[in-house]
């Protein structure tokens, strides 16, 4: 049979193995059609498509795939393909070499990029939870070199359907961030994800719902007799700080010092770095009377209800509130976020300056930073007092307003 042959799929699955005796491994094949394609038969009888060139002066052959799930015609067109890459002055076994070390964007991320920001960004494991939701399955599987704009688009359109504008923002920024970064590590040309390409959305999630006195008060009976006891104490902890939920859920009794006199709490999780919270009474009372786990870190553990076999935090309590704004009767839109809401409204209501909020809040806009630099340890822990009296007068269902005066 002569090595030069019109090769098609039928003809193919004729030729027979390989002969077992010859010193060669595998039987050459000539297509008649595309110079330069060969197939090669082995022994066992597997065959495979390859196709040899010459790339400036010398020759070189590349693989194209095996026969059956790829045609004759399907390696046809890869030849055609790998040729006219030699004809634009590229090495086609050079080529599928760079892109055999090409990244998914799932193994950038993971084996590259989550170690950046776990070293970082304090963000970092809600950056984690974003893509491992909302990009890993439909983006993580492509070459992180061939990602489109036109991808990115898509997936942001998707996302529409189930986030609000805000969380899509944040998808969006940290899938810029990610190209950004692969970008000046050299893995790709240019970022897919550029700010002239992908435009975030006008955000307006604003959520101005706040509890009423009698809401409070069944908020926090509901607390005191929820089923997870750590749950309860943990969102009554986020209104009397206003603490930002990840701020309470790492909060660690190393952190806590509450024998001073004006007893503290230093953040180490903050987004705007580390900082100094001032108790208010009603929290040093809360934590004082807090069962403690022997030996276990975390203020508020996880791991309901076997807490002495989890060493972590609390985690995704999102159902335990749920459960508790029903027991308190509390309907309608209202999430863990707006108890920081509702401790910036108490100090506003008491007579606090936007200065004074943003203290105790831990905004970190450097045009108001300038605004509470002047404000003393006195003055942050006297109105943390305010809102502890506040509080504790909507608990009582008692109107009083409290003395501004503070030593």
């Amino acid at each position: 049979m002569s090595n030069r042959l019109k090769l098609t799929n039928r003809a193919i699955e004729k030729l027979p193995p390989h002969d077992a005796d010859s010193k060669s491994t595998e039987k050459e094949y000539s297509d008649s059609e595309i110079p330069g394609l060969k197939l090669l038969v082995g022994k066992n009888g597997s065959k495979k498509f390859l196709l040899r060139y010459t790339y400036r002066g010398r020759k070189r052959a590349v693989a194209l795939g095996q026969f059956g799930p790829l045609g004759i015609a399907e390696a046809r067109e890869l030849a055609n393909q790998q040729k006219g890459l030699v004809a634009q002055g590229l090495d086609p076994k050079q080529e599928k070499q760079k892109r055999q070390q090409a990244l998914t964007l799932n193994e950038f991320f993971y084996e590259q990029y989550a170690k950046l920001i776990a070293a970082k960004k304090r963000s970092g494991r809600n950056d984690l939870s974003r893509y491992k939701h909302h990009i890993h399955n439909p983006l993580g599987k492509f070459l992180i070199d061939e990602i489109t704009t036109q991808q990115l688009l898509s997936l942001q359109n998707d996302l529409t359907k189930k986030l609000s504008d805000a969380t899509n923002n944040r998808v969006m920024a940290l899938l810029r961030h990610i190209f950004n970064t692969a970008e000046r590590w050299g893995l790709i040309e240019r970022s897919p994800a550029k700010d002239n390409k992908i435009k975030l959305f006008r955000e307006d999630n604003r959520r101005t719902r706040l509890l009423s006195d009698d809401q409070l008060r069944a908020l926090f009976n509901a607390c005191d007799r929820d089923e997870n006891y750590y749950a309860g104490q943990y969102f009554k902890f986020l209104l009397l700080t206003g603490a930002r939920r990840s701020e309470a859920a790492n909060a660690r009794w190393e952190h806590i010092n509450l024998e001073l006199d004006r007893p503290t709490w230093t953040v180490p999780t903050s987004k705007a770095g580390n900082y100094l919270s001032y108790l208010n009474r009603l929290a040093v009372e809360l934590l004082s009377n807090l069962t403690r786990i022997p030996g276990h870190p975390f203020v508020f553990p996880g791991g309901f209800p076997n807490f002495e076999r989890h060493w972590g935090p609390i985690a995704a309590p999102n159902k335990a509130f749920k459960r508790i704004l029903e027991k308190a009767g509390i309907e309608g839109e209202y999430c863990i976020h707006q108890l920081r809401h509702q401790h910036a409204s108490i100090i506003a209501n008491i007579g606090g300056n936007t200065a004074e909020i943003m203290m105790a809040l831990n905004h970190s806009s450097p045009a108001m930073a300038a605004r509470y630099t002047h404000l003393s340890p006195q003055r942050i822990s006297h109105t943390g007092h305010l809102v502890a009296d506040s509080v504790e007068n909507s608990l009582k269902g008692e109107r009083v307003l409290p003395n501004r005066t503070f030593s």
